[in-house]
């Protein structure tokens, strides 16, 4: 399983097109604002649909849920790809078809997968490999990230053309999906093994003392804060600086019908050095807990480093003709931070949920996130329109710094 478990992880990201989405959007004629709200209604249906699909996944089947998210996936990306071929209204059209499939696909996924891993590993009496397992699950799926940036890159460069990315995305989820056809269907979970356990969900305790157990509101508040910060950096605003940058130094992305460049490539080669050095601190989750005395110290130490990262960021944003390369080095160390911190959290989280409705509290973990990921995106891009790129850095640390005040109030778990 574990051979399986990091398939899954490589399948997942192959998604050529994503270290280019927000510019591809930006070549089809939007503007920062309108690609925010396109993107930010995707993870609003995300969002908004996490804890239900959640809650479905635990009753009748975390691996069925699995493999109805790649098929949206699949019409995700293909409506993508359309949408290139079409302009005005037929273009809003099918760009906002795309985004409620990949929303409902990222419904159907977050937390099922680590719910199945964990499950595994209960079933086989090894629960405290939990941060060792997923992190090695979390390597290979950066590892496939930063390869399939790279592939991704080469591919605009050949073809002058962001719509072969796509198609290429949609192929890899099909097959993703075969993978999951696979699983056993033993990790289906623990409520779907057991069909007399089943109650409404509306009527289950977990969902209503979950927010009375010591410590939990700190560990949801403090995830919300750092994955959705990270999350508007690290998918989406490194693409606009990657791509500033290399138009100062005179080497611009390609554009559609556009004349030969080199930008899409030495674009693809940062994204695959940044997701290959995030897949090796996956690994290095559990030994970082170690060194720092705990998952609670790890998760309120990596916190800050993010923040003073995230403020290195800005300043380099704003001087971008001088200290450009300086960013990419601090967008990288930052790609890092997150993976390593990744596993951590689940692995803390783990101790304080209830085993039974693992893939509920996690979506309901990452509903959260995605919530607040998703109403910051429009706003985010209107800033980037009025203001500038810098202004987006500056408005995240400015965030993190008022969070990290709101942490200081709420009581830490104890478990963790």
């Amino acid at each position: 399983m574990i051979a399986r478990f990091c398939a899954y992880s490589v399948l997942k990201n192959l998604r050529f097109a994503d270290p280019f989405l927000l510019l591809y959007l930006r070549d089809l004629g939007l503007s920062f604002t309108e690609a925010g709200t396109l993107l930010g209604l995707q993870h609003l249906i995300a969002s908004l649909l996490e804890v239900p699909l959640g809650v479905v996944a635990d009753r009748f089947g975390r691996r069925r849920s699995l493999a109805a998210c790649f098929i949206s996936y699949v019409f995700a990306f293909s409506f993508y790809g359309l949408a290139g071929e079409r302009a005005g209204a037929d273009l809003a059209v099918l760009l906002t078809i795309a985004a409620s499939f990949f929303g409902l696909g990222e419904a159907l996924r977050t937390g099922s997968h680590k719910a199945i891993i964990l499950d595994w590993l209960d079933q086989r009496g090894e629960g405290d490999k939990a941060t060792r397992v997923i992190g090695l699950a979390r390597s290979f799926s950066k590892y496939s990230a930063g390869s399939s940036a790279l592939v991704g890159g080469l591919l605009l460069f050949a073809f002058h053309d962001f719509r072969p990315l796509l198609w290429a995305s949609a192929a890899s989820s099909l097959l993703a999906f075969g993978l999951m056809l696979s699983y056993p269907r033993s990790l289906e979970g623990e409520q779907s093994r057991d069909k007399k356990s089943r109650r409404p969900w509306w009527r289950s305790a977990d969902l209503r003392s979950m927010f009375r157990k010591p410590g939990i509101a700190y560990l949801l508040v403090q995830s919300l804060l750092f994955e959705a910060a990270s999350k508007l950096l690290l998918k989406y605003y490194v693409q606009a600086y990657l791509a500033s940058g290399l138009k100062e130094l005179g080497v611009p992305v390609v554009a559609r019908g556009a004349s030969n460049t080199t930008g899409p490539v030495w674009m693809g080669i940062h994204e695959a050095t940044r997701e290959s050095i995030g897949g090796v601190a996956a690994r290095l989750g559990h030994r970082m807990e170690a060194a720092l005395g705990g998952a609670l110290r790890a998760l309120n130490v990596s916190y800050l480093i993010a923040l003073f990262g995230c403020l290195g960021i800005a300043w380099c944003g704003q001087q971008l003709e001088h200290w450009y390369f300086l960013g990419l080095g601090l967008f990288i160390a930052l790609t890092a931070l997150q993976n390593a911190r990744k596993p951590i959290f689940v692995a803390a989280f783990n101790r304080v949920m209830d085993s039974r409705q693992r893939a509920t509290t996690l979506s309901l973990q990452n509903q959260l996130s995605s919530l607040a990921f998703a109403l910051a995106m429009p706003v985010v891009g209107n800033i980037a329109d009025r203001a500038g790129l810098a202004a987006v850095f500056w408005t995240v640390v400015a965030v993190l710094v008022i969070g990290w005040g709101l942490l200081r109030v709420l009581p830490a778990p104890e478990q963790a």
